[in-house]
């Protein structure tokens, strides 16, 4: 029986909530007094999420001092220390992690901004750092849940961690509460429009963990009332964040940072305005007002204007260039209207990659369509591990273009849904290209980065293509996903060329290994997948001659001394049929043959249909 609690009622249920949150919160308190300040930093390395904010709010909250002192002991100095002095040491970090510490770092800063100034700088030093070294055309940012090398802009099925979107809007919303810059307001309707929208699969409501942009791959839902993630959580709160920061309240000053239809109540000034638009499918914005009152309205000019964003009330016109807020400071009548109009064109995005390129309309990603999903054999939309995302891809084909700026060989077909077109001259296929906004894509094959006058890789599409399971060695949720064991083993990251590997051996004992269960195809043959550091050779008396087993048997003996010093060394092995048939996962063993070996290093393994090893 569901029934409205009465005013008492609520009263009550409040102060017991109030009371549970203090008692949890003095559990907390007196159960972390016997660890020392070290013990505490070396707890910080795992993913614990804004403990650090929990405690600055019950400091807000209660005004006790002991609230903040362990807020602070739940910062971490690893990360906000070089941050303070304006260094980018991110790489390898696991993002979801940090974004939750300095969330809670810029609650600190406000409940003390004299002994924690440090913080404010830290936080932003944080979002510019994320926001442009290492973030994506969308907006999100992360590859397989880690921050990757500075200048790496990797494409993959586990790009854009959802979380880490959520997180990171929150934590502009801080920043922009102290600095009114629009740039904040810019990256945020960037990360709403083009990842947070299209995060939701809009049919069954499931959500995404990562959104894929992978070249010519497709979207991945949750299984329904299975795949409780992360991303299912913060998926939830999401469409809550929609209108969050359309409007922010100022004294005499209203700040409109976002352009959706509705009506806004600014109750101090007693003004009322209606939002009128179909934005961003179209550029002009009709702001009615309602009310008398002399106010300053701060409208958002983005900083991607085509031309200058104009505003018309009655007889005056008011315009900016954008990358700011444009400032109408009048007398409000009832009945007045803000006319607005924001030019938008197609921009060429270029990612850190080079060689490769997006397109965007205004705040728009655009992407092509590349047909359904729907009964291609190896795609599963909706699963409930995170860890085994398919990478079956459409064909995608390369830009040819020798202009200067190429979104100059993009054309728009149709003003009403935001239809663009690449003819097909530009095409290494020769056939045109439709382009439309990302976020309406869903249950089809999509391209958002493409390759520029640079062929696409026919190897790495067909080793995608016949992938049944990977695992990358990043001593998180892949690894835990894929059960990881061993002994004598560690793990790290290394920088290849441009891009990031994260790595994993054993060694120290001649029973040192690791493992990891993998999925098989149980009726056909199968071939293990391993790739190398190329330039991996003996090191401290061991050298790297190890065991590659398949549940117990012995499939392979490997030995590493420097196969490829200008990159990486990929291997396929050919699995027994005996050791697969009938099973769904087996196990996969690297092991040191005796105390004076190594097992590995590897940078990743995968479970195959076919060798490719002709193709190498």
């Amino acid at each position: 029986k569901s029934q409205l609690l009465t005013k008492t009622q609520g009263c009550s249920q409040k102060s017991r909530s109030a009371n549970v949150l203090k008692r949890f919160s003095d559990w907390a308190v007196n159960g972390l007094l016997p660890l020392s300040d070290s013990q505490m930093q070396e707890m910080l390395k795992i993913e614990y999420g804004g403990m650090n904010e929990i405690f600055a709010r019950m400091y807000e909250i209660t005004g006790e001092d002991k609230y903040l002192t362990v807020a602070r002991r739940f910062t971490h100095d690893e990360i906000i220390n070089p941050l303070i002095n304006k260094m980018d040491a991110l790489k390898g970090y696991h993002a979801n992690t940090q974004i939750p510490k300095i969330v809670g770092a810029a609650e600190i800063y406000e409940q003390d901004s004299k002994k924690y100034g440090d913080y404010k700088a830290a936080s932003k030093n944080f979002l510019d750092f994320v926001i442009n070294n290492r973030s994506y055309v969308i907006g999100g940012n992360s590859i397989a849940e880690h921050f990757e090398a500075l200048g790496a802009e990797s494409l993959g099925v586990k790009t854009c961690e959802s979380c880490n979107t959520y997180n990171m809007m929150r934590l502009c919303e801080h920043l922009f509460d102290w600095e009114r810059d629009s740039k904040y307001m810019d990256w945020y309707e960037n990360a709403l429009y083009n990842h947070i929208l299209g995060q939701q699969d809009p049919k069954t409501g499931e959500k995404m963990y990562f959104v894929s942009l992978l070249q010519g791959h497709h979207r991945v839902y949750e299984e329904k009332d299975k795949s409780w993630w992360c991303c299912t959580g913060t998926g939830m709160e999401n469409p809550g964040r929609y209108t969050r920061c359309m409007y922010f309240e100022d004294g005499n000053d209203l700040y409109v940072n976002l352009y959706m239809p509705g009506d806004y109540k600014w109750e101090s000034k007693g003004l009322n305005f209606r939002v009128e638009t179909n934005y961003p499918y179209s550029q002009n914005i009709k702001i009615r007002v309602f009310g008398n009152d002399n106010a300053n309205i701060n409208l958002r000019a983005p900083q991607w204007l085509e031309k200058a964003m104009t505003v018309k009330v009655g007889d005056d016109v008011y315009s900016s260039d954008g990358g700011e807020f444009l400032v109408i400071s009048r007398g409000w009548s009832d009945g007045d209207v803000m006319e607005i109009n924001i030019p938008m064109r197609v921009r060429t995005y270029k990612s850190r990659t080079v060689g490769q390129i997006a397109y965007q309309y205004g705040p728009l990603t655009l992407a092509a369509a590349l047909g359904s999903v729907e009964g291609v054999e190896g795609v599963n939309e909706y699963i409930s591990n995170e860890t085994i995302i398919d990478s079956v891809t459409a064909d995608v084909p390369y830009i040819m273009c020798d202009i200067e700026d190429p979104s100059k060989i993009v054309t728009m077909s149709d003003t009403d849904t935001l239809k663009f077109k690449i003819d097909g001259k530009y095409m290494s296929n020769r056939e045109d290209m439709e382009l439309i906004p990302f976020s309406d894509i869903h249950h089809q094959f999509y391209n958002v980065y493409w390759n520029l006058n640079v062929e696409t890789s026919a190897y790495l599409k067909k080793l995608n293509d016949i992938s049944i399971d990977a695992v990358e060695p990043d001593g998180q949720q892949d690894e835990i996903g894929h059960a990881l064991n061993s002994k004598n083993s560690n793990n790290g990251n290394l920088t290849v060329g441009e891009k990031m590997y994260y790595w994993r051996d054993a060694w120290g004992s001649a029973d040192a290994y690791f493992e990891y269960t993998m999925q098989v195809d149980s009726r056909n043959q199968n071939y293990l997948f391993v790739r190398y550091y190329g330039n991996d050779s003996p090191f401290n008396g061991y050298t790297r001659d190890f065991n590659i087993l398949v549940d117990s048997n012995v499939i392979a003996e490997q030995t590493l001394n420097i196969e490829n010093s200008d990159g990486v060394y990929e291997v396929f092995y050919k699995i027994p049929q005996k050791y697969t048939d009938g099973k769904e996962s087996v196990v996969v063993r690297l092991a040191a043959k005796n105390a004076s070996t190594c097992a590995g290093g590897v940078l990743g393994i995968r479970f195959t249909r076919e060798d490719l090893s002709k193709n190498l």
